[in-house]
């Protein structure tokens, strides 16, 4: 975990793959380590599967924790993603919209064609940014905003298209690299003034990332 801003009501961090927004019996969360770091309490306001990397924002107290919270909720917390996804893109840019359910037992999430118990609504966008190749096999780089935060969404939906995120095994991904999947952009209004606060970062270095222009 990286710091990237501290402020009275929050913090930003840049997450690295493994590191958890929530404690397990098994492994310390990220809002541990901020308690220790701030002396603050703090919250988890959204989350992100552990091997995602890049923005997580985290509340310092409980009023700052409603707000983003509520930011969250209405659209105005938004968050943008940045991954890598195998096989040729039929557009260049689009939308998803789908049933999703999610069986806990396998830790997995599956789009299905009709409503029952358990299945929620998805929807997302995406802007393909480059094409490319790794080790033979057709790759292509896209900016996604998450219109609703299903857990697994992105690696669902673009799965059931086949086009999994590089090194996702769970979802078919043939490439062995870790997950190529990125918070890349962050914005909310600052739970304290009201101002808008907008965090991002550059491409990943290494693996898969590493064929696509780092510049962006």
């Amino acid at each position: 975990m990286k710091l990237v801003c501290v402020e009275n009501g929050f913090a930003v961090v840049e997450k690295a793959a493994g590191e958890v927004c929530e404690a397990t019996p098994e492994k310390r969360g990220i809002p541990d380590l901020l308690t220790e770091l701030t002396g603050k309490k703090a919250y988890t306001v959204h989350r992100l599967d552990a091997p995602t990397v890049g923005l997580a924002v985290f509340a310092l107290d409980e009023n700052a924790a409603a707000s983003l919270s509520r930011q969250l909720t209405d659209g105005s917390l938004t968050k943008e993603y940045r991954a890598v996804l195998e096989g040729t893109p039929e557009n260049g840019s689009g939308r998803f919209e789908d049933l999703l359910f999610r069986d806990k037992a396998k830790n997995k999430t599956y789009v299905v064609s009709r409503e029952r118990r358990g299945v929620r609504r998805a929807a997302l966008e995406y802007t393909v940014e480059e094409t490319s190749e790794y080790g033979g096999t057709p790759v292509f780089l896209a900016r996604i905003k998450l219109l609703t935060g299903r857990t697994h969404q992105i690696r669902a939906q673009f799965a059931h298209r086949r086009h999994p995120v590089a090194g996702d095994a769970r979802y078919g991904s043939k490439i062995k690299v870790p997950l190529a999947l990125q918070s890349a952009s962050l914005s909310f209004n600052d739970p304290m003034t009201g101002e808008r606060r907008n965090f991002s970062l550059g491409i990943p270095s290494g693996e898969v990332w590493g064929v696509f222009d780092t510049e962006k």
